[in-house]
């Protein structure tokens, strides 16, 4: 039975992640009403992280089904034990305190997702702060503390309605901190004052993997991007990661889009290949002005291989995609009106990228084609929603066959559009004067929420006998 806690709690986090926040408040409580054996959290993690993952097979259609199984397994089970190992800490913590273990989540869990998210290798994907991205515009306290104390928040709800309504037992006090954390989530605020106004055009394209990587279709290609381009009239336009697999400067769409660039006054910001050795983005500017970025945060498996020295001699080498030099440093670029910080795909799901002059603006260029029609232009959005919100900057969501959309400095929705299909989306964002509370000190939050649950923790505990 305790097994079974742990897969129904798992899967109902999963699920509050991504498409329903509000079982975020109670999809612990399964595993709170029962001992806690070593296994338990290993259980759990795995199933969470799997469910989660489950994009990943989408893989199989543009490489080979056994590489899609084989990452989709790896990475279900080296985030998941991240968990596990958590769980150990938690029963250890319990058989030496003598306290019930589901007191100490709403302090340690962030400690095992920070594990998690850090390294070459770490993955935010699955921290509960992430769980409500879908009304982070009012959520105004992420600019305060961020989404690592949301989700110190959201574990802390957890125990108090499993306080009040399965223990029995001080109901009216968990009930009345219940509503006291649900309204300080809603009402306390970043004080922030807008600066800048900047028209933008967020490119969407269509094109699936496969299209992408037949090099009779790029002619087509280039004409369809030069063709949206050319409907352009002011502002700056930014289009996905990539547009395609190689390096354009070598190839004339190069001229043409600084040619487009200097005749219509527009930036166009593009992903593409660099020097063959580095994946990022260029943005072209009126007159010959170009900047350059390069991607620090490469995606494991296919932008860079870990332990290739092993793993080239036994995978066949068509199964094997990009391996990718890292960049060496972040890139702020500049146009006349507004700084831009240029993120490429998988490098939007991390904080430290949104951290950028607060005048500016984020720009996230994206290719979703691997995963088809999955949720990973979705899950992108939510990370950029909820990074938004909580260093209150404007973001611009370009992606190839994905969810482009254009984000407020609240984490509002602008300008959305779903999966598959060219557009276009046009809207001014505004960028704010100062960062954010969170952004100044980052650690503000968890500690401040930290010391509170302590003293909340001894002080019910001490009623209860818990």
């Amino acid at each position: 039975m305790a097994n079974y806690r742990s897969v129904i709690s798992a899967i109902t986090m999963a699920v509050a992640y991504q498409f329903a926040w509000p079982l975020g408040a109670f999809g612990l409580i399964p595993m709170f009403s029962g001992p806690l054996k070593k296994r338990h959290f290993f259980i759990w993690g795995i199933v969470y992280m799997g469910v989660l993952h489950l994009f990943f097979l989408q893989l199989a259609d543009d490489t080979h089904v056994a590489v899609a199984i084989i990452l989709y397994m790896l990475t279900s089970i080296y985030f998941g034990c991240f968990y596990g190992i958590g769980g150990l800490a938690l029963r250890a913590i319990q058989l030496k305190t003598g306290v019930a273990w589901w007191w100490f989540t709403p302090i340690t869990f962030p400690i095992f997702e920070w594990a998690k998210a850090i390294g070459p290798y770490g993955n935010p994907h699955g921290d509960f702060g992430f769980i409500p991205a879908a009304i982070a515009h009012h959520i105004p306290l992420y600019g305060v503390v961020g989404h690592p104390a949301i989700g110190m928040l959201i574990i802390l709800l957890n125990v108090l309605i499993y306080l009040a309504f399965c223990q029995r037992t001080y109901a009216k006090h968990s009930a009345v901190i219940v509503l006291l954390i649900l309204t300080t989530m809603g009402g306390v605020s970043s004080p922030n004052t807008p600066r800048h106004e900047q028209p933008i055009h967020v490119i969407q394209t269509g094109v699936d993997q496969h299209k992408k990587q037949t090099h009779s279709a790029w002619s087509s290609l280039e004409q369809a991007y030069l063709d949206q381009l050319s409907t352009l009239t002011n502002g700056i336009a930014i289009m996905p990661e990539t547009i395609l697999p190689t390096t354009i400067s070598n190839r004339p769409l190069f001229d043409h889009l600084q040619h487009l660039s200097s005749h219509k006054k527009i930036d166009i910001l593009f992903g593409t290949f660099i020097d063959n050795d580095f994946n990022g983005a260029v943005m072209m500017r009126p007159n010959n002005r170009r900047q350059t970025y390069k991607k620090q945060q490469l995606m494991p498996f296919g932008e860079v291989l870990p332990l290739g020295w092993l793993l080239r001699a036994i995978i066949p080498s068509e199964w094997l995609l990009n391996d990718f030099k890292r960049g060496p440093y972040p890139v702020i670029m500049t146009t006349d009106t507004i700084p831009i910080r240029p993120i490429i795909c998988l490098e939007g799901i991390y904080a430290r990228f949104y951290r950028m002059p607060p005048t500016g603006m984020v720009a996230i260029l994206a290719n979703n084609a691997w995963f088809n029609h999955s949720q990973a232009g979705a899950k992108l959005i939510q990370f950029a929603r909820v990074h938004a919100a909580q260093h209150q900057v404007p973001v611009a969501l370009s992606a190839n066959y994905g969810e482009s959309a254009i984000i407020d400095s609240t984490g509002r929705l602008m300008q959305h559009h779903n999966h598959h299909t060219n557009a276009i989306l046009t809207d001014t964002i505004v960028s704010n004067q100062q960062a954010s509370i969170h952004a100044r000190w980052p650690w503000l939050g968890v500690c401040l929420i930290t010391g509170l649950w302590a003293l909340l923790m001894f002080r019910i505990r001490g009623r209860l006998d818990l």
